[in-house]
C-alpha cells in the first residue's frame, strides 16, 4: 500500500487500505467461517467446495507470507505478525487522511498547518 502522499486522492487511499484490511484478515476468519457454514447447515456440495476454495486461498496466502519472511531471512515467528502491521498501516494511513483533510498536523509537540 502506496503512503498517503503518493496516491492520486483520499478515495484511492481508503481503497487501499480496504484492500489491505481484506488481504490481513480475511485469510485468516475466512477457513473457520467456511467450516462453520458446512458442520452448522446441512452439508452439501457448495458449502464443502467453499470451504477448500477458502482453505486454498489461506494457504497461498501463507506461502506468500514464507516466502517472504526467507526473502527478507527473518525468523519464522514473524508470520503471525503480518496481519497486525498490515492493519497497524492501515490506521496510520487512515490517521494521516483524517489529520490531512483536517489540515492540522502534530509531530514533536509541534503543529503544521495546510497553506
Amino acid at each position: 500500500m502506496a503512503d498517503v502522499m503518493n496516491l492520486q486522492g483520499a478515495g484511492a487511499a481508503i481503497y487501499n487500505c480496504l484492500k489491505s484490511l481484506l488481504l490481513a484478515w480475511l485469510p485468516l476468519i475466512l477457513p473457520v467461517w467456511a467450516l462453520s457454514a458446512v458442520f452448522h447447515g446441512e452439508p452439501d456440495i457448495i458449502l464443502w467446495s467453499g470451504f477448500v476454495l477458502a482453505m486454498a486461498g489461506s494457504a497461498i496466502m501463507l506461502i506468500s507470507a514464507l516466502s517472504t519472511i526467507r526473502f527478507l531471512k527473518i525468523p519464522f515467528p514473524y508470520v503471525l505478525t503480518f496481519s497486525m502491521g498490515l492493519t497497524m498501516h492501515t490506521a496510520i494511513t487512515m490517521k494521516s487522511l483524517w489529520q490531512r483533510k483536517v489540515g492540522k498536523r502534530k509531530w514533536k509537540d509541534r503543529t503544521y498547518t495546510e497553506n
